[in-house]
C-alpha cells in the first residue's frame, strides 16, 4: 500500500472503510459503509449503505470456529421479504469478499481495495419489524469443509448414491496409508 504508507509517513490521517462484494447467482452487488456511490481505482462503483449496513467481527483464524462474518442490512422494504426468502439458490455457496479501502481526510482514495476476507455466503434470514425488515447473510470461510469427517464425500456409499453401479471408490479406504503394487507387463 505505497500511497497509504506515504501518507502516514507525511503525518496525514489515513482512514479505512469496509467494502463488501456479494456475487449472487444473478448479479454482483458492491456496497460500502459510507453514504453515496464510491468509485474505486479499478473503475468499480460501490453503493453506499451508511448506517443501514453492519459487518460483524472478522475472525482471522485459518479455520474460524464460528464460520465467517455476518452481514446485516437494516431498514429494508418489506416487499423484498418474499424475494429474499426464495433466494436460497442465489445465495448458498456463492462468493463474498470484504475489502478495506484507505482514504484521506478529503475522501481521496489511497491505493486499491485490500481484501481482508474471502468466503462463501451460507444462508440469508429476515427479521420483520412491521414497516421495515432486517436481512442477515451468514458467511463461511473457504476452508469450512475441513472439519468434515474423512471420506465424508469420497467413499463407496456416496459414489453409489451419485452414480448407481459405479464401484470406482470401493478401494479408497483400503488404500489409505498403503502402497499398491502395480502389475508388471
Amino acid at each position: 500500500m505505497p500511497e497509504s504508507i506515504a501518507a502516514l509517513q507525511r503525518g496525514n490521517v489515513v482512514r479505512a472503510m469496509r467494502l463488501v462484494r456479494l456475487d449472487f447467482a444473478s448479479e454482483t452487488i458492491r456496497v460500502h459503509q459510507a453514504a453515496g456511490p464510491l468509485r474505486t481505482a479499478d473503475g468499480s462503483v460501490w453503493s453506499g449503505l451508511g448506517e443501514l449496513g453492519q459487518i460483524s467481527d472478522i475472525d482471522r483464524a485459518v479455520v474460524p470456529s464460528n464460520g465467517g462474518p455476518t452481514l446485516t442490512l437494516s431498514g429494508v422494504d418489506p416487499g423484498l421479504i418474499a424475494k429474499t426468502l426464495s433466494a436460497s439458490s442465489e445465495v448458498k455457496g456463492r462468493p463474498v469478499r470484504i475489502f478495506d479501502q484507505h482514504y484521506d481526510d478529503e475522501m481521496q482514495l489511497l491505493d486499491a481495495p485490500f481484501a481482508i476476507f474471502a468466503g462463501l455466503m451460507d444462508r440469508m434470514s429476515i427479521q420483520d419489524q412491521g414497516d421495515a425488515a432486517t436481512i442477515t447473510v451468514t458467511t463461511v470461510t473457504l476452508l469450512h469443509n475441513r472439519r468434515r469427517s474423512p471420506f465424508g464425500y469420497l467413499n463407496a456409499a456416496s459414489q453409489r448414491r451419485l452414480y448407481p453401479g459405479d464401484g470406482g471408490a470401493d478401494q479408497i479406504s483400503r488404500l489409505v496409508q498403503a502402497n499398491e503394487k502395480w502389475p508388471g507387463y
